[in-house]
Order: C-alpha cells, then sequence, then structure tokens
C-alpha cells in the first residue's frame, strides 16, 4: 500500500529537480564546482556528496532513483549534456505547477484525459524512434569509433566554429536541412511567398553568426567576369553575388566591354585553354571569398563542373519554372538601389537596379545596368549559400521541431503546421528582432550590429530561440490547455540560455567567470594562436576542457531525453493528479 504520508505528488518531482538544478546551477562556466559534476576528462563524474545533498531531501520515492538513473545515463553518453537535461526537466515541472491552476479551473476529465493520450501516444509511436536516431549521432560525434575521447572531438570542432564564424558542422547540416525543405516545399505556392519572404528574412536574427543566413545567401559583390571580382562596401542587407557573363565564355564575344573576350585566341585548344584558365582563376577567387554555390540559367560545360567539384563549389542549374521561382525567391527579396554609388572599380558593371521578368518561358532576373537595354540579362548567379550536405541535413532539423511541437501542444500525428495565422508574430520578429532576440535571451549587452562577430559560440540559445520562435507563431488561435504546454516548453527551452548568460556570482563580482566572457576569451586565443585543428597540450585544451562550450547538439537531446523523463514521472491517467508511486520496498 501507499502511505499517505510519503506520496509522490507534483510538488515533490518540483522539489527534487529545483534541488539538483541549484547543484549543478553555479557549474554552467569555466569553472565547474566538484559538487556533483567533474568535468576533467569530457566525463561526468557523479561524488558522493552530490548524491548525499538528494539523500537529505528525505525522499525514499522512486522519483528520486529514476531521475539519478536518467541523469547517469545522460551523462555517459553526452558528458556535461545532462546539466542542460536537469535544466529542462525542473522547468517542465515548475511550468505544470504554475499552469495548475489553469487546468483545475477550466477543464474537467475529458479534457485532461485528452492531454494525456497525446503525451503517451507521442512516447509510443514517435518518441522511440526519434530519440533512437538521435543518441545514434550524437553518440557518434562525442565517441568516434575511430577512437579518440570525446573532449579533443569537441574542441576541434569548436576551434573549427570560432575560427570560421560558423556553427558546428554536425548541427549546421541538421539545421540546413530542415528550413531549406520547408522552404522549398512552400515556395512553391504562389500564395504563401508573403509570408515565406518574412519567414526566411528572420532565420538571421535566430541562428548563431546572424550574418549566417544573410550573408550566405544574400550579401554579396556584384561584379563582372573578370578573374578577380573587385570588393566593394556592402550596401544594404539584402545583396547577393551577380557574374556578368556566362561561365563558359560562349556569348562573351557578343556583349560589351565589360566582358573579356577571346580575340587574341586563333585554335579551338587556344580557345579551351585559356577557358579553363580564366574559370578556374575565378572560382578560386569566388570560394575564397566564401561563395559555394553557383546558380545559372545557362548550360554548365563539363569542364566548368569539374573545376567546381575539385573547389567544392555546388551547381544548380535552373532546368525548369520551379527552380527558377525557387532561385527568384532567394534573390528577389527587395530591389537594390544605388549600389552604383559604392562602385569605384571601372571594370565593375554598374548595376542601379533589378526586376523579375518573364523570358523564353521562363522567370528571369532583369538588371537594370548603364548602357544596356531593360530586358538585358543576367546568366549567372554566385550565392553566399549553404553546401550541399547543410542543405540536406536541414530538413532533418526542422520535421524534428515541429515534430516535437505538434505532439506536446496536443496535436495529433497527421497534423500539419499551417501558417495562415502566424503574419502577426512574423511582423513582431521583422520590426523588432533586436529587442526580441535580447528578451529571449535575456542578455545584457546590446545585440547591434557586430552581433554575428560575438555570438560565434555555440550554447548562446539560438536553438532554444528558434523552437520557441516557432512555438509563439502557431499557438495564437490554440486551446488553452495547448497554450499551457507551448507555454511550459517555451520556459523550460530559455532556461538554459538564461543560466548560460548568468554570471556565476550574483553579487557582481568576479565578473570575468561568465560564460561570456570565458567564450571571449576561447575566441582569442584561437585567433592570437591561429589554431586550425586541437592543441591537446596548449591552452586551448584547459579552456575548452574546463565547461565553457555546450555543444547544440547534446543540448537537443537533452531536450528529448527530458521530455521523456518528465512524461515517465507524470505517467498517468490525468496530468493533473500525478499517480502516487509507491515508497522503496513496500
Amino acid at each position: 500500500m501507499t502511505c499517505p504520508s510519503s506520496a509522490l505528488g507534483l510538488t515533490d518531482l518540483v522539489n527534487v529537480s529545483s534541488v539538483l538544478r541549484n547543484i549543478v546551477q553555479p557549474s554552467f562556466g569555466p569553472i565547474c564546482r566538484p559538487t556533483l559534476i567533474t568535468s576533467n576528462t569530457g566525463q561526468v563524474v557523479f561524488t558522493k556528496d552530490g548524491h548525499m545533498i538528494l539523500a537529505s531531501l528525505s525522499l525514499s520515492h522512486p522519483v528520486t532513483k529514476i531521475i539519478l538513473e536518467s541523469i547517469e545515463v545522460q551523462s555517459q553518453l553526452y558528458g556535461d549534456g545532462c546539466k542542460t537535461l536537469i535544466l529542462y526537466l525542473s522547468e517542465i515541472f515548475l511550468g505544470i505547477q504554475r499552469n495548475l491552476h489553469v487546468w483545475n479551473t477550466d477543464y474537467r476529465m475529458a479534457q485532461k484525459n485528452s492531454i494525456s493520450s497525446s503525451l503517451q501516444k507521442y512516447i509510443m509511436e514517435d518518441f522511440a524512434s526519434m530519440y533512437q536516431n538521435l543518441t545514434e549521432s550524437v553518440s557518434d560525434l562525442m565517441f568516434p569509433a575511430a577512437g579518440g575521447n570525446s573532449c579533443s572531438k569537441m574542441a576541434r570542432q569548436v576551434a573549427r566554429t570560432i575560427l570560421s564564424g560558423h556553427l558546428p558542422e554536425d548541427l549546421v547540416d541538421h539545421l540546413g536541412n530542415l528550413i531549406s525543405d520547408f522552404i522549398i516545399t512552400l515556395s512553391r505556392s504562389a500564395d504563401q511567398r508573403t509570408i515565406l519572404d518574412m519567414c526566411f528574412q528572420n532565420c538571421v536574427h535566430v541562428f548563431p553568426s546572424g550574418a549566417y543566413l544573410s550573408s550566405r545567401l544574400m550579401d554579396g559583390l556584384f561584379f563582372t567576369g573578370a578573374a578577380h571580382p573587385c570588393w566593394m562596401k556592402r550596401v544594404g542587407t539584402t545583396q547577393f553575388v551577380i557574374a556578368l557573363c556566362p561561365l563558359d565564355g560562349e556569348e562573351q564575344g557578343s556583349h560589351s566591354e565589360y566582358f573579356f573576350t577571346l580575340k587574341s585566341h586563333k585554335t579551338q585548344e587556344d580557345i579551351m585553354h585559356y577557358k579553363i584558365q580564366t574559370v578556374n582563376v575565378f572560382l578560386k577567387s569566388l570560394r575564397n571569398h566564401g561563395v559555394s554555390l553557383l546558380v545559372t540559367s545557362a548550360k554548365v560545360s563539363d569542364f566548368v563542373l569539374s573545376a567546381c567539384d575539385s573547389l567544392g563549389v555546388d551547381v544548380f542549374s535552373c532546368v525548369d519554372q520551379e527552380d527558377i521561382e525557387f532561385i527568384s525567391f532567394y534573390t528577389g527579396m527587395s530591389p537594390i538601389t544605388s549600389v552604383h554609388e559604392e562602385i569605384t572599380d571601372t571594370s565593375v558593371c554598374k548595376v542601379y537596379s533589378y526586376s523579375q521578368t518573364v523570358h523564353s518561358g521562363k522567370q528571369m532576373l532583369s538588371l537594370v545596368c548603364p548602357g544596356k537595354s531593360p530586358d538585358w540579362q543576367a546568366k549567372s548567379i554566385f550565392l553566399y549559400a549553404p553546401s550541399e550536405g547543410l542543405v540536406e541535413q536541414l530538413k532533418l532539423l526542422v520535421r524534428k521541431c515541429f515534430r516535437v511541437m505538434s505532439h506536446l501542444l496536443g496535436a495529433s500525428s497527421n497534423h500539419t503546421v499551417t501558417w495562415t495565422d502566424s503574419l502577426g508574430c512574423f511582423s513582431l520578429v521583422k520590426t523588432r528582432p533586436e529587442e526580441m532576440l535580447r528578451e529571449s535571451l535575456c542578455r545584457n549587452y546590446d545585440v547591434g550590429s557586430n552581433m554575428a562577430s560575438q555570438n560565434v559560440i555555440p550554447g548562446g540559445g539560438y536553438f532554444e530561440f528558434f523552437l520557441c520562435y516557432l512555438i509563439e507563431k502557431n499557438t495564437g488561435k490554440t486551446s488553452t490547455e495547448k497554450k499551457t504546454w507551448a507555454d511550459i516548453l517555451r520556459r523550460m527551452l530559455l532556461s538554459v540560455p538564461q543560466t548560460l548568460f548568468h554570471n556565476l556570482h550574483p553579487n557582481g563580482e568576479n565578473q570575468t567567470l561568465s560564460f561570456v566572457h570565458a567564450s571571449q576569451v576561447a575566441k582569442k586565443l584561437l585567433q592570437d594562436n591561429k589554431i586550425v585543428g586541437f592543441d591537446s597540450h596548449g591552452k586551448l585544451h584547459d579552456v575548452i576542457a574546463s565547461g565553457v562550450v555546450d555543444v547544440l547538439s547534446v543540448k537537443t537531446a537533452a531536450l528529448f531525453t527530458a521530455l521523456d523523463l518528465a512524461v515517465t514521472l507524470l505517467r498517468t491517467d490525468s496530468i493533473l493528479s500525478v499517480r502516487k508511486l509507491p515508497e522503496q520496498g513496500v
């Protein structure tokens, strides 16, 4: 039988998770206190003191054992990710407790059972496979089959991240996979174009290196087909690279002086040699400046494809109307004006503006240039864009985000996310992105034009903010219980960045121990030493191994694990009345 005085209730869940949270919260940052967790080897070790603190709660309920076992498993797989799991778990129970009066007041057993059924369905049908795939991918990241320890693997990845200003490769792939498929799929519908435009524009505000998506997909330069593209001062935020000539040189002789010619070459061999040489130099220059995607409406010659392949530049050839629309979606967001004022090199074609027209049955990008007819068409477009691997991987993460959200909000397994009611949220983010970002992440420093250069460290809350952004725009006109779960999930997600960006000492002293400061120190070490790989004997090892960086892929696993653990502890026919679990041995 269950003893009423020791019965497990929601308050017990809140108390246990809150104590765990208080224990691990100070260990976020460069100095991990040995109260519960030791991070000197990249692994998490539970100490005697940690278990003694739990024992001091005088709780003999299974909840203590269940949480500890889950944390220990998490620590074996993901190292310090278990600290993130504790924060997530604590926020779940606190959120349920905060919203308990809403359920008690407004809903009866039918609504309670529907919530419970949705959670059970989520666990039985979708969570198992999702979690298995996620644990395998994270396990491969942390423990590569070829050997080596997880800490050095993580450090090498972080080093490349900081130096390049991008996300970690694995997370970039996951993010890139999801959103591009989501955009490509919806962009085929003309009536969704306005919403898509706003969605795409706002992506730059929720991903690390705020300029990542913007610079890689929209910012760029205007130049001709000269061997060395000429830099210009950037104007606005939606520029892109346009080469005003075909790559293979088939039409170069028929255009103006802006195009190099082949007049000095007599034989076909000479011409081909010149083409190959020029294209290689041209592509190398593009690649050196960050261009990774070539989009063209013309046929791409074999030697051009070969050159692109050797340099790691992806080629996208527009072969049908849908492809043209896809490119127009990326390049036709806003008109470009006064670009010519910033160009001083006479070899660069001055572009006043552009417009979209239909040419030979296809939608094309028209440039208005001095001395050229209004219907003049560009032949090639070079975009600062994600690699092919990133584009493919983006699909995966976005689907996971939507699926997790749908199930947590009580949606059926075949629920389709709609976008008809999302304009209000899009408009808010579009008009006040910096304010929303600062408020959501609880940061005390300004988010300005240099946001990208300062926020290159993983763990900055962008993953959490992105999910919160999706949650907010999909719960505008939903039922009370769905909004309640949305609020719980939002609070849970934001608990980690709030912790990471909070100084370790509340009294304001020793601010150099803050996560932000430690991240900047790590970045400076990398820049000063020009480290491309990983130095296991230098200061870099000490900084990264001390817990400065929280890898986002680990946080993803911790999120799903926390959800699973919370539902396990709340397994009941009703979400409101937590089942009274018996004492151990009873």
